[in-house]
């Protein structure tokens, strides 16, 4: 390898990390989007809206099939 290709290398890792940068700019803007939404709806301030959420991913498909909320979606 020699001196160029690893700076080849070099800017397209840094055009991927903007790329990936952008995207999640737009993503954060259309879940706080939506989070406004959410809080217009239930009639509440935004400035009650927490600043950090998280999203956990359980796959517990029994239970939810069990439950009165769950129940349609595996039906």
């Amino acid at each position: 390898m020699n001196g160029t290709q690893k700076e080849g290398k070099s800017k397209s890792n840094k055009h991927y990390v903007k790329k990936v940068e952008m995207l999640w700019r737009i993503k954060k803007k259309k879940i706080t989007q939506v989070w406004g939404v959410i809080f217009g709806v239930l009639g509440l301030p935004m400035s009650t809206s927490p600043n950090h959420f998280a999203i956990i991913m359980d796959g517990n498909r029994r239970w939810a099939k069990n439950t009165p909320l769950g129940a349609p979606f595996w039906s």
